[in-house]
């Protein structure tokens, strides 16, 4: 399995930012959260289709290697979340699993102090 490397090393950077409620979100806070969202996205597509949580830890933690500080632990916080959802099994249901956590992450990202 190959995880997205350009959203480990570089993408999941541009998401370790503040801003608050209030503030009119800038181009680069919603491209940040757009980012995180498409990783987060992806680590729940993984999760449905039965990966095993180790084999998405390591290999986060292996793509992460001479990253920004923060940037393996924010990987590891989403597949930690993706983990504490159900697997369903129609495909349907997979991929609305995936979408809502992608849109819930993103939500949360613009929301971060």
């Amino acid at each position: 399995m190959k995880i997205p490397t350009i959203l480990i090393a570089a993408g999941l950077a541009g998401a370790l930012f503040t801003a608050t409620p209030t503030q009119a979100q800038s181009e680069g806070d919603i491209a940040g959260c757009a980012t995180l969202g498409e990783y987060a996205e992806w680590v729940m597509e993984q999760r449905q289709q039965g990966t095993s949580l180790t084999i998405m830890l390591t290999t986060a933690s292996s793509a992460g290697e001479g990253a920004a500080s923060g940037i393996v632990e924010l990987a590891h916080d989403i597949i930690l979340l993706a983990y504490d959802e159900p697997r369903w099994h129609t495909e349907r249901m997979r991929k609305e699993a995936a979408r809502d956590f992608r849109n819930n992450l993103e939500i949360t990202c613009l929301r971060m102090e």
